[in-house]
This record gives C-alpha cells, structure tokens and sequence, in this order.
C-alpha cells in the first residue's frame, strides 16, 4: 500500500488531519506533564471520541479488555472505588493509548524526529535552567524535596533534569525508545544527524545509568557485526578489570573504575541484585503473613503503597499493588503484540521495569500504547 493510500486509509481525510490537529496535539503532549499531566488523559479521550469509529479491535484484545475489567471490579472488593481507578490509569492506562493509535494508522500519527527534538530541548534547557537561575522544586516535574531524595549534586555541583518523566532514568529510556522509532522510520521521516546527535546529548545529561546502558543498545544494534565484535570484546574486558586489578594491580584500579563509572561499575550491578533481591522476599513475607496470603499474591494488597507508585523497582510495585495477576496480564499482552519492528522499544519498556518503570509514566504509556498498536495485522484476527 502507497504511502497516500495508507494516509487517507489513517483517517488523513477527516479534518482532525488536514489541519494536522491530532499529529500536532501529540507532540504537545509530550510536554504536558511540564503544566500538568492529568490534562493528558481528559484531552486524549476528546480526540478519541472522533476517531473510535474507525478502531479495529481483535479477539484478544476484547479478551483482554474484559479480564481488565472484571480484574478492576475484583479489586473493588478491598479497595475504595477513586483509588481503584487511580491504580489502574496507572498500571493499565497504556491500553487507552492502545486503543486510540489502534483507531488510526499509528505510522504516520508521530514524526519522532520532531519528538526527539521536543524532548531533548526540553531535557537541555531544563538542565540549564535548574543549574543557573531557578530551583528544581519550581518544575512539576520534580518531586518534593522535603521528602525526596531526587536532589543531586553530580560531581559536587550538577543536579540532573527530570523532565517529562520526573525521574532521570525514565526520560532518558523514554527518549531512547523515541530515538529507536526516529531511527527505524526514516523511510517516511528522514533523520538527521542533529537529531541524533541531540538526542544524545541530552540521554547524557541525564546520567542515568538505565539511559547509558539503553544508549549503548541503540548503537549497538546500528553497528555493522565488526563493531559490535569490538563492542562485546570491550565490555568483557571492563568487567574483567575489577578482578585482575586483585590480583595484579590491587584495589586502587577498582575504585577508580568505580569513580569513573559508577553507574555501570560492577559493585552497583551488584548492589542492585542484592536490593531486588530484598525486595522481593520482603513482599513475599508481607504476604505470607497477612490474614489472607492467596489473595494478597494472586491480586496484592494496594494499602501497602499508600498511594505512592513507582518506586525503584516497577515490577514490584505492581506486584504489590495488583499481585502476580496484574503482572501477568500485562507481560502476556506485551509479549502477545511484540515483532521485530517492536522488540527493541518494547523490550526496553519491560526491562527499565526492574529499576524505575517507564510504564506508569503518561508519556510512557502513550509511547507504550503505540508501540502495541505496532503489531503485525496480518498476524491478527480482527473483527
């Protein structure tokens, strides 16, 4: 199908295209969370409303709309009826975007050039902003530093922005993910150079060690094999180093490497086993001894989170919040809509889970309902 064809078969004839309405309001919305995040979602279903006529759904995803659904009246069980829906939006709210991008031909709804080059200025000029003239706590986008410890001083004076996902580590895999799309659609939107070099910048700037490990996978995967030989070789090498350095060079070649690389140095992978390890027997045990076990693991126990969701290991915290059930409902329709235009993103998406998730991120669930919209019609059995 020709590029036109596909256009007007998005829905490029009706006037919420020609005059590139909804293609301009969602890159707005990458933006939004800067004014205020809860206009994303009222705003979206507004345009949504015109667009749902043209919306193919298949049999498993009104299967699994319906398990959603009876899944949220279960819960209702144990749980006040606003902090319900509030968990969901959080846990389950990707498959509105889904639903929206399914409405149309998802190709051509976003130029993630134009996204990269949002996101990125808004990083860098907030990164500015915050280190001269104005305080982080002045941003929405920060959290509350009485009770944070979001502030930092990277190399003894630098605080880090947080930008659209209020978190450093979910922007920066946010923008990765924005980039991976830029990158795989220059067939319809050619990507420049600044563009990528932009992006880059900016993914630094965040120093995050989830956004250099994602960095370091986008390039990856651009590289002919020679490079990605080269790339494997040195990463063997640097984590060989520490246990050499015993031996040869003693302890003080560790600690330098350390200095120097702390996000992705070996003690902190370690640390961070070590911490999601904890983490992890710590709800089991939370589980075992309450009054019904059964329950709180297959369907978790939401008081536990006191309304405060996203801590540093996502998966966990869905867990607790919604049990092995919520976990699996949501792997189970990722893994379903995953092809070889999606693994990337979409296995980025899974993995920064096991530290700060970009899933309950507005901006995240929209790039993740997008990302599922993806998936292969001819592999689907619409109605």
């Amino acid at each position: 199908m020709s590029i036109e064809n596909r256009k007007i078969q998005a829905g490029y004839g009706s006037y919420l295209y020609e005059f590139n309405l909804f293609p301009l309001f969602i890159l707005c919305s990458f933006l939004f969370p800067y004014i205020g995040g809860y206009l994303t979602f009222p705003l979206y279903f507004v345009f949504f409303i015109f667009l749902i006529k043209n919306i193919h759904l298949t049999y498993f995803d009104i299967l699994f709309g319906l398990l959603v659904i009876t899944f949220f009246f279960l819960k209702l069980i144990d749980i006040p009826l606003i902090t319900c829906i509030q968990i969901f939006r959080v846990y389950f709210g990707f498959f509105f975007f889904y639903l929206v991008f399914k409405s149309i031909d998802p190709l051509f709804s976003i130029n993630f050039n134009y996204v990269c080059i949002i996101i990125s200025t808004a990083i860098l000029a907030e990164a500015l902003l915050i280190n001269t003239v104005i305080s982080p706590s002045d941003l929405n986008v920060f959290p509350n530093f009485a009770t944070s410890t979001g502030k930092t001083a990277y190399f003894g004076f630098y605080q880090r922005p947080y930008s659209i996902g209020s978190n450093a580590s979910v922007t920066s895999i946010l923008l990765l993910i924005s980039l991976s799309y830029a990158t795989a659609h220059q067939n319809y939107f050619p990507l420049s150079k600044f563009t990528q070099y932009l992006s880059t910048t900016a993914i630094v700037s965040m120093l995050s060690g989830v956004g250099f490990f994602g960095l370091f996978l986008y390039f990856f995967s651009q590289w002919k094999k020679i490079y990605r030989l080269l790339f494997v070789t040195s990463i063997v090498i640097f984590y060989a180093m520490p246990f050499f350095s015993f031996s040869f060079f003693g302890e003080g070649i560790q600690k330098i490497i350390s200095v120097f690389f702390t996000k992705i140095s070996t003690d902190y992978i370690q640390f961070l086993w070590a911490d999601k390890k904890s983490q992890v027997e710590n709800l089991l045990t939370t589980a075992m001894q309450s009054q019904n076990p059964t329950w709180e693991i297959l369907f978790g126990n939401a008081s536990l989170v006191n309304g405060a969701y996203g801590g540093d290991f996502g998966w966990l915290d869905q867990a607790y919040t919604l049990g092995i059930t919520g976990v699996l409902l949501t792997l189970i329709f990722t893994l379903s809509k995953i092809n070889k235009k999606t693994l990337f993103p979409l296995g980025i998406f899974l993995l920064s889970a096991f530290h700060y998730s970009a899933l309950i991120s507005v901006i995240g669930q929209i790039l993740f309902g997008y990302s599922l919209s993806l998936c292969n019609p001819q592999n689907e059995k619409k109605i």
